[in-house]
């Protein structure tokens, strides 16, 4: 725990050993500008106060686990960084292949809907497909016999 302040190496011994006012002291001391931190980083002020909060709730949570070797100031921007980085790589991922999954679940719904129509009149058919052309439903449309 070198590189710790020795008010951040008192107040951490303390969170190590269970004790909540010590770690309300630490919450209270960084929360508004990890808060400011997490925003510079994600752009979005509810993500970015769900990534600090996550930090501490994992310090708390692993608190005797945790081997903290820079200042604890640092050990939580480092957190909140990893865990605003993790969000980013989260929606390039969905955004990447948010395409791909559009086209298969409409695939499936066309496929799922095909043999249903079969079963439909001609003229159930062809308000079912005017439907489907001037609305893109986002839930499946179930018929009933």
């Amino acid at each position: 725990m070198h590189g710790n302040t020795d008010l951040d190496y008192t107040i951490l011994k303390a969170i190590v050993e269970g004790d909540s006012n010590s770690f309300e002291i630490l919450f209270r001391k960084y929360y508004q500008e990890l808060c400011n931190y997490s925003m510079g980083i994600l752009g979005d002020a509810e993500k970015a106060e769900d990534v600090v909060q996550d930090a501490f709730v994992y310090l708390w949570e692993n608190r005797q686990r945790i081997n903290i070797t820079t200042s604890l100031k640092s050990y939580l921007y480092q957190s909140v960084r990893n865990g605003a980085l993790k969000i980013i790589r989260t929606q390039v991922l969905e955004q990447r292949h948010m395409p791909r999954l559009t086209e298969f679940i409409e695939y499936l719904e066309k496929s799922e809907f095909s043999e249903r129509i079969k079963s439909v009149s001609a003229a159930g058919r062809s308000i079912f497909t005017f439907s489907r052309k001037k609305r893109r439903y986002k839930f499946p449309i179930k018929f009933y016999k």
